[in-house]
This record gives structure tokens, C-alpha cells and sequence, in this order.
């Protein structure tokens, strides 16, 4: 029999060849106080005091997002002011209306958007510390669903990718073990919620995107600012005098109005000031401008950028590769990690006594010592003095924001796919994607105590593995990464991740390790556990399904042995990460438990149904559908008062899962209720019949 330990919080995860009952039990978050939480902000960057508004494109979107159950995109180019339109109108909504809340998701890639969903499950308390089947995005959904919270506003910023709206990912991870992504399925109408008391807003570049995601006439279209906004922008930049106006005009036309243009342009002429005007800049941009259109097949050539911000880019990042080489460096170390929210951490050199966790030997100790020391990690040679310097330089030069955190930055799509362009041009591609991999080896663990910080770095070390390193002596740093990945995949029952990075470090130690090697071993037993765990699900439904039909047609759907075989099947698929099968079988379920509970049965088999019905409560429950959970817990609390009494330990139990219910949704003051009302029945129930000495107590 083969089995898998994985260190850290997961140690006990040991499965084999296992045919017996896998289950994950459902953890309620840590009791809270019954204060009711303040709405939270997610928007991760700060107001831009230097924000034009346009036209009347902020008006229209507050009145769009007003209606109840509103869904609106924005749509334009890249750099035309998408993301910065819905920073303003985030943080403007939170001036007037600070009872919202308002939720940023980044949604330039699957992993990212996870991780932004993941982050509101935490910022609520929504989860308990077992994470087997939970389902980030069933998770928020369901939160949002429930009126109670109070109006929200959900921003998906940066989907451009029409493949994301096609992703499983209310459904858990995609069975296609080729591919870390799947695009069969077609997601549900809760991938945007649509509620009353809430509002969706999406920015994109790509209008099919917004067309399928929404309609027609949700979109409003974001064009380049006017003449009058480019002059208040460019004057909220510099001070531009009235013989200056000329210059001023003839500069914004040709930089096409574009914001991120005229930006980029004012903050290289800040720090230039006072020696270079307008008509300078004016005169380089031309000069440039003629330069770069006549290179043949520039990376961004009509496609992702205009000319007009590529030259105002190029400007830029040739001055500082002139003036500071370290900034140009660090700029291009950045362009290789997810741009929306890279950590300080992957910047900066150890401190003095620092562990590292770089090396494949910090995961399995080498059989031959000098196999891993001859492939070294390359690491930027910058002291972290003059990174600091380096940062403060790339925010002057509007290459990178920083966020509400002040160790986290970001960079804008256009400037990482400028930074990659120049990069393969110049042939450094492969020293920079070796140094990003060094850097992010550094630090992301070999153990996994610190769930948090894999969590928020694995966006990163998915981006940066996906191409084999060209750099022969950068192998080993990127199978180090792979193998951290592939453990943290199984820590999460992520097991097409772990499947897939499995098999890729398992043909990667191919004529670089030896066979007995305890890396090519485990990559062996990576993949090939995750293909188990697959493959024995995918059997174990096979007869479960096979039992459920054979039931209908013996017995029927409404029968009660019917109904037990369904919510077994229920259990599997949401074990597997099927959920759109389990909610549609779970819903199936429901309707005939109650078609069973509404018959006159013998007293054995309606308390039978019972608690097949409170299974199903459960299953909810570890769905994240709260909504559906309160419903039936709540009905069941009625019937079992109604048929057993309130003194009864089956009625307690049951109250005692509402109360779980309530507090997984933030009403601690309804789950503190219900949890004393069940005290006190005990406590009544043991003066009537037992006794003040009885030890007999339901635990809570």
C-alpha cells in the first residue's frame, strides 16, 4: 500500500489505498464577541489625490451601481483609467455610505482571483482552520446572499481573460490533470452574485469579455480623457504657464490623451525639473516616437498598447537605466512575478542570521553533497539600502504602486508586459526569470507552518514555474519550487495541482538527479497519490451513482433508502470538488426528504428521515451554503420540538448546529442566543428528571 505524509499543520493527512469512509469535518470559526463587525474595505490601493474625473463617467457608474442587483463593466484600452475610475468610485462610496461593503478582486488570472477570494473568507472569519472542502468562492457567496450584512459592492479588477468566466471554481478544482485550468464548464449565475442589497463592477479591456459576463447595456465605455481633462491632469502634475499652454496641447495629442501616458510623461519631467519644459519633453517624445515605429516586431506592437504609452515608458526606463542602473534591475526582477500584490520579502536580500529556505537540499538532503552545490540560486546583488532607494525611484517614475500596505506593490499590466518585451529584445529574459526564482526559493517555506505566507506567495511561484528555466544551473531552484508547490497543493486537496507539478518534477530530475535520488521518489509518489486519490473517487462514484440508480428504480427518489444513497453521493462529490454536481444533487435531496417528512411513516422511519435531512444540513454547511443551512436546520429545530419535545438531546443537538450556522455568518449575537437557550434547557430538563448532580451534559 502507498501512502503520503506531508509535514506541517497537514502531518496526519496520511492516505493510501484507502477504500474505507474519507470525511472532513466542518470547523466553526473561534467564538467572537456579539458586537457586530464594522463593513470591511478591501480596495487595496490608497485614493489618488491627483484623480480627474471625466465626463460624466463616475456619475454614470454611481447611478448604474445603485440599482438593486446592478452588474456593471468598464471597458477601454489598457491605460485609459479603468482601474483608477473604480478606486475613485470605491472610496468615494465608503465616504458616503460607510455601512458598505466593498470588496476589491483581483481577477487578472485564476490563482490571484482565488487568492482575493480567500482573503475576504479570512477578513470575515468565515472558515474554520480544516480546509479539506471548503470553497472560497461558496463561501463569500453565500455570505453575500444573506441580507442581513447589509449592502456590498463586489470590483473585479483586470479580467481580461474570457477563459476565467468558463473556470470551475465554484465547484472546487478541476479533475483534468493535464492542465492546471479547465474551461468545460460554464459557470453558474452566482459567479456573479445578483442580490437586491448588492453590486457587481468589472473592469476589462476586452468588450467579450463584459458582453458575456454581463450585457450590453451594463457597459460603460472608457475612453481617452478630453482636451479639458488631459490639461487638469497634466496641471495637477506640473505647473504649466500660459506661454506653456501651446506645448501642453500639442504633447497631450500626441500622447493620444491617454492617462497612463500623460503620467508617465509629467513624472519623468518632475524629476527632471526644472531643466526640462514641455517642448523638450515634446521634442524626445517625437524623436522617440519615430524611433520605436520603425522597430519591427516589438513584442506590444498593436496589440496591448498604444504607441503613445510604450514611448512614454521607454523614456522613462532608459533614463533610469542610465541614472540608476539598481531601479531598472529591480523593475525588471518584478515583471516576472504576478504584478498585483508582490511582497517586499521577494525583493530584498537576507538580513544577517535570516533562514533561507532556498535549495532543493532544504527539502530532501542531497545523496551526493556537491550534486546540489554546483547549481547555485542567482540573487540580485542589491543591499537592501539601495532597494529601498530603488522603489522610492520606480513610484516617482509611476512604474509601480504601492498599496494600503506599505510593503506590498503593484505593477500596471502595461509595464510588465513593456518591462518582458524589452527584456527578450535584449536577451536577459533568462537572467532575470532565474534571479525571480532565487528570490522566491528564498522565501517561500520548506515546511508549512506558515500557512499564511505560502497562501499569499503561491500566486507568485505558479507564474514563475510555468516555463522551464533556459539558465541549466537555475534547474534545481525551479524543482525546489515545484516540489514546495506541489506540497502546498496537497495540503489543500489541491490534487490537479499536485498531479501536474508531481509529473513535471518527476521528468525534470531526468538526467540531473540519480535514480535513487529521494527527490525523483517523491515526485513519483506526488503524482502518483494525487492520481489515486482521482482515480479511487472517480470509482467510488461510479458505484455510488450506480447505487443511487438502482434504488430509483426499485424503490423510487422519494424513498428513504433512496434518499440515503443520494446524500452518500453528495458526500463524494464534494470530497472530489464537484460542486456543482453536489448542490444540484443536494437540492434533489431536500425535495424529497421533505416529500418523505410530509408522509404518515412509522415513528422509526420519520426520525430515520430526520436525520438523513440534518446530513444534509451538514453538507450545506461544509458548502458554504449558510442560507440553505439555516433554512433546513431551522425547520428541522420546529419539527424536533413539535415530535420530541424541547427537553429532548436530538432537539439540542440540532439548535446546537443552527447556532454553528449562525456564527459561521457573523451573528454571533443570534448563535450566542441559541447556545444559552440550549443551557438552559439542560438545566431545566435536569431539575425535572435527573438532578442538579447528573454528569450527563451535551457539550457546546
Amino acid at each position: 500500500m502507498a501512502s503520503v505524509a506531508f509535514s506541517g499543520p497537514n502531518q496526519a493527512f496520511n492516505v493510501g489505498d484507502n477504500s474505507g469512509k474519507t470525511s472532513a469535518e466542518f470547523n466553526p470559526p473561534p467564538e467572537q464577541s456579539g458586537t457586530p463587525m464594522e463593513p470591511i474595505f478591501t480596495v487595496p490601493l490608497a485614493r489618488n489625490n491627483d484623480y480627474v474625473p471625466c465626463g460624466s463617467l463616475l456619475d454614470d457608474l454611481e447611478e448604474k451601481s445603485a440599482r438593486p442587483a446592478s452588474k456593471t463593466a468598464l471597458v477601454g484600452p489598457g491605460g485609459v483609467g479603468k482601474s483608477q475610475l473604480a478606486i475613485e468610485f470605491a472610496h468615494r462610496l465608503r465616504e458616503r455610505s460607510p455601512q458598505t461593503w466593498i470588496f476589491w478582486i483581483h481577477a487578472n488570472n485564476a490563482t490571484r482571483l482565488e487568492s482575493s477570494y480567500q482573503e475576504i473568507v479570512d477578513r470575515l472569519g468565515l472558515s474554520g482552520p480544516l480546509k479539506l472542502t471548503d470553497n472560497v468562492f461558496q463561501l463569500v457567496n453565500s455570505w453575500l446572499h444573506d441580507a442581513e450584512h447589509g449592502r456590498w459592492v463586489l470590483i473585479f479588477d483586470g479580467l481580461d481573460n474570457e477563459e476565467l468566466l468558463h473556470e470551475s471554481f465554484f465547484y472546487g478544482q478541476s479533475n483534468d490533470v493535464g492542465s492546471q485550468t479547465s474551461t468545460t464548464q460554464k459557470p453558474p449565475p452566482g459567479l456573479f452574485p445578483q442580490c437586491p442589497h448588492g453590486a457587481i463592477v468589472l473592469t476589462t479591456r476586452d468588450e467579450d469579455v463584459a458582453l458575456e459576463a454581463m450585457g450590453e447595456r451594463d457597459i460603460i465605455p472608457v475612453n481617452p480623457m478630453d482636451e479639458s481633462s488631459g490639461l487638469a491632469l497634466l496641471r495637477k502634475k506640473l505647473t504649466v504657464d500660459t506661454a506653456e499652454e501651446q506645448d501642453a496641447r500639442e504633447l497631450l495629442g500626441a500622447l493620444d490623451f491617454m492617462p497612463l501616458a500623460i503620467i508617465q510623461a509629467t513624472a519623468f519631467m518632475q524629476q527632471q525639473a526644472p531643466r526640462y519644459s514641455l517642448s523638450q519633453y515634446l521634442k524626445k517624445f517625437q524623436e522617440s516616437s519615430y524611433l520605436h515605429g520603425h522597430e519591427a516586431g516589438h513584442p506590444l506592437r498593436d496589440h496591448e498598447a498604444n504607441n503613445s504609452t510604450l514611448t512614454t515608458w521607454q523614456i522613462s526606463f532608459d533614463y533610469i537605466r542610465q541614472a540608476r542602473p539598481s531601479a531598472a534591475d529591480l523593475l525588471s526582477l518584478m515583471s516576472f512575478f504576478d504584478r498585483q500584490g508582490i511582497p517586499d520579502i521577494l525583493l530584498r536580500k537576507p538580513a544577517p542570521g535570516e533562514k533561507s529556505h532556498a535549495g532543493i537540499g532544504q527539502v530532501f538532503p542531497a545523496s551526493k553533497p556537491t550534486e546540489i552545490e554546483s547549481h547555485g540560486s542567482t540573487l540580485l546583488e542589491t543591499s537592501n539600502s539601495d532597494i529601498e532607494e530603488d522603489i522610492r525611484t520606480l513610484n516617482r517614475f509611476s512604474f509601480i504602486s504601492t498599496t494600503r500596505d506599505p510593503k506590498v506593490f503593484e505593477l500596471h499590466s502595461l509595464v510588465q508586459l513593456a518591462i518582458n518585451g524589452w527584456l527578450g529584445k535584449e536577451k536577459r529574459r533568462s537572467h532575470f526569470h532565474a534571479a525571480a526564482m532565487g528570490h522566491l526559493d528564498r522565501v517561500f517555506p520548506s515546511t508549512y507552518e506558515d500557512q499564511e505566507r505560502c497562501q499569499s506567495l503561491f500566486p507568485h511561484l505558479k507564474l514563475v514555474t510555468s516555463k522551464k528555466p533556459k539558465l541549466g544551473k537555475s534547474t534545481l531552484t525551479w524543482m525546489s519550487l515545484i516540489y514546495k508547490g506541489a506540497i502546498f497543493a496537497g495540503l489543500y486537496a489541491d490534487f490537479a495541482d499536485l498531479v501536474q507539478m508531481g509529473s513535471t518534477l518527476g521528468a525534470a530530475t531526468q538526467g540531473i538527479l540519480e535514480p535513487d535520488h529521494p527527490v525523483v521518489f517523491w515526485a513519483t509518489e506526488m503524482a502518483t497519490f494525487g492520481l489515486k486519490c482521482i482515480s479511487r473517487m472517480q470509482q467510488i462514484e461510479m458505484q455510488k451513482l450506480k447505487l443511487v440508480e438502482e434504488s430509483q428504480r426499485e424503490w423510487g427518489e422519494d424513498d428513504s433508502l433512496t434518499v440515503t444513497a443520494m446524500i452518500s453521493l453528495v458526500e463524494t462529490y464534494i470530497i472530489q470538488g464537484q460542486k456543482r454536481k453536489a448542490y444540484e444533487l443536494a437540492s434533489r435531496v431536500y425535495r424529497a426528504a421533505q416529500e418523505i417528512a410530509d408522509e404518515p411513516l412509522c415513528c422509526d422511519d420519520y426520525f430515520r428521515t430526520l436525520a438523513r435531512i440534518e446530513k444534509l444540513g451538514r453538507i450545506y454547511m461544509n458548502q458554504g451554503r449558510w442560507h440553505d443551512a439555516e433554512r433546513l436546520l431551522t425547520s428541522i429545530v420546529q419539527t424536533r420540538e413539535q415530535l420530541c419535545g424541547r427537553l429532548d438531546p436530538a432537539t439540542w443537538k440540532a439548535m446546537i448546529q443552527l447556532a454553528e450556522v449562525y456564527q459561521a455568518q457573523g451573528r454571533w449575537a443570534n448563535a450566542s442566543e441559541l447556545r444559552k437557550r440550549v443551557l438552559d434547557l439542560q438545566e431545566q430538563e435536569q431539575e425535572q428528571e435527573l438532578g442538579e448532580d447528573d454528569p450527563e451534559s451535551i457539550k457546546i
